[in-house]
Order: C-alpha cells, then sequence, then structure tokens
C-alpha cells in the first residue's frame, strides 16, 4: 500500500508534534507532492513553512472546536475521498485525543476504504501523566487502531536522554506495543530560531547560498540536524516506496 496518512500524534504542547510532521513532510518531497494538514488555525506553524510550495497543497481540519469534531472529520473525509492525494500529513494539536479518539474506528475505515496506510507517532512528555495518556490511547484511542508496525513513541531529545523519560523506564514498555523513535535535539538555540522564522522547505535551506541573516555555522548545525533527523524518521515511511 503506498498511499500514506500520517498523523503527528500528541496530548501535550512542546512534545516533538509539529516538528515530526515538518519531517514527515520533508520525507515525503523526496518523492514528490502531498497535501498537508494543520488542525489548529490560530497556529499552523507547519503550513507557514510550506505555503508558498507549489507540491504542498495546505488543508485545514479544525479539531479545536468543541463538538463539532465529527463535521470537522467528514469535511476532511469528503476531500480525501474527492483530491485523492497519495500522501497526506496530518498535525495534531495539544489534547487531540479528547476531540479524536471517540473517532478512531471511522478514521481506520476512512484510511481502508480510500487505500491509505494508517501510520501514527506519539510525541511524549518525560512524566507519568504523559504515560498513561498515551496507553490510554493504546487501549482506546486512536494508536488503538494502527497496525503495530505503523505507529511509534516520539522521544523528543530537545527534553533531555532516553533516562529522562517516564516511559523509558515503565516495565510495559517491554511488551513491545510500538515502535519508538529518538528524535534529535538542534541544541545551536540561535540556528533554531532561524531555522524556525525562515519558510520553506530545510532541504533546501541547507543547500547552496545560506539565507540571509543565517551564518555559516548555522546553516551547517541546521544540516546535521536535518540529517540525523531524517535517519531516524525514515524506518515509518521506508515502505512509502
Amino acid at each position: 500500500m503506498n498511499r500514506i496518512l500520517f498523523f503527528s500524534h500528541g496530548d501535550k504542547g512542546g512534545v516533538g508534534k509539529s516538528m515530526t510532521a515538518t519531517f514527515a513532510v520533508e520525507w515525503s518531497l523526496k518523492s514528490g507532492g502531498l497535501m498537508l494538514v494543520e488542525t489548529d488555525p490560530k497556529q499552523p506553524d507547519v503550513g507557514k513553512r510550506y505555503r508558498e510550495d507549489p507540491d504542498v497543497t495546505l488543508a485545514a481540519l479544525n479539531l479545536n472546536r468543541a463538538g463539532d469534531a465529527a463535521n470537522a472529520l467528514a469535511r476532511f473525509g469528503d476531500r480525501l475521498e474527492k483530491e485523492g492525494a497519495e500522501r497526506v500529513v496530518v498535525n495534531l494539536p495539544s489534547g487531540a485525543g479528547e476531540t479524536i479518539d471517540e473517532f478512531a474506528g471511522a478514521i481506520r475505515e476512512l484510511a481502508d476504504g480510500l487505500g491509505y496506510r494508517l501510520i501514527v507517532t506519539y510525541g511524549l512528555d518525560k512524566g507519568p501523566v504523559a504515560t498513561e495518556a498515551m496507553i490510554e490511547s493504546l487501549r482506546s484511542g486512536l494508536l488503538s487502531v494502527v497496525d503495530i508496525e505503523n505507529r511509534w513513541v516520539v522521544y523528543p531529545l530537545c527534553k533531555g536522554g532516553l533516562e529522562v523519560f517516564n516511559w523509558y523506564k515503565d516495565e510495559r514498555r517491554k511488551e513491545g506495543l510500538i515502535g519508538e523513535i529518538s528524535f534529535p535535539a538542534l541544541k545551536n538555540a540561535g540556528a533554531f530560531s532561524k531555522l524556525d522564522n525562515t519558510e520553506g522547505r530545510i532541504a533546501r535551506l541547507i543547500e547552496g547560498e545560506r539565507p540571509e541573516g543565517w551564518g555559516l555555522f548555522d546553516q551547517i548545525s541546521v544540516r546535521e540536524f536535518y540529517r540525523q533527523a531524517i535517519v531516524v524518521i525514515s524506518p515509518i515511511f521506508e515502505r512509502m516506496n
């Protein structure tokens, strides 16, 4: 199955959901165009990077509006069916489990009906609350309807090494319920800020002429970060081509 429907999930802000979605886009663009779906219209942080990219079709799915998730998902499903995008990246908002989990079965049926391979990553925070939220999703939420080889927990290493994450030390981790990715940190704070404020594909920003205002070391730092991130995210999509 070559068609991909990818959700970047995680029930708290600051756990790397948008960066994971960004690199899902970067990986997808290596093979052609895609649809990028932002689910928080007030903070389309991934969408703004690619809004001028002709190979990225931007779409909105408002999952922050209480009581309207069913209608939003219905509109999303209609658009998927009509446009038939081969690759779809959905960047979920914080607390998405509250609006999307009850429709998990329908999302899986939609993916199967339209011929998409459903993939979900879950950005993890350090503490036990984050662990239990992920376990709940594995039991009855969005993660529960995803094939085991297509669901992944993401450790955002910007928060520290693996040992700081409660899930990494949890006995249930040994059951192999979910794959794991350690997402690298861009430790050069100045380079991170410049990257965050410079639109366009990261792959193009790190090659050739430096973007205005970037120092050489900034570009080198982002280039190394890009290479590391592509390596760790590639197992998710390696069956894509």
